[in-house]
């Protein structure tokens, strides 16, 4: 789609597991974060060797462990805004978004519903 619009880019995809613990900087990174606004971290308990339970909070952490590493070089990294769940704190979700994108260079969120739809008028 990119080459349609002439527009010279890379792209990367990466297989990574979201199912892993994240990094304890990581974490930390939140739990700032969230004492910054005034909310509970919602983390479950980390256990050594068990894989965390499923949580939408630590797959975005390890997320955005993933656009870090692979992303630091980029000029510009475009990440589809998360979809938020009726019964999501409106601070908790911001302070995703912060998440995603603190640390990384410039970045544009999109607003999509999970399907990849373009439209090109000729």
């Amino acid at each position: 789609l990119l080459r349609k619009f002439r527009i010279p880019a890379d792209i990367k995809m990466i297989d990574v597991s979201l199912v892993e613990w994240p990094n304890q900087s990581t974490i930390r990174e939140y739990e700032a974060l969230c004492k910054k606004v005034g909310l509970e971290t919602g983390l479950p308990e980390y256990v050594d060797g068990q894989l965390p339970p499923d949580s939408k909070t630590i797959r975005l952490l390890r997320l955005a462990e993933q656009l870090r590493e692979h992303s630091h070089d980029a000029s510009l990294v475009y990440i589809q805004l998360p979809i938020p769940e009726s019964t999501l704190e409106q601070k908790r979700y911001m302070t995703y978004l912060e998440m995603l994108s603190n640390k990384l260079p410039l970045t544009c969120f999109i607003r999509g519903n999970n399907e990849n739809v373009m439209t090109i008028y000729a």
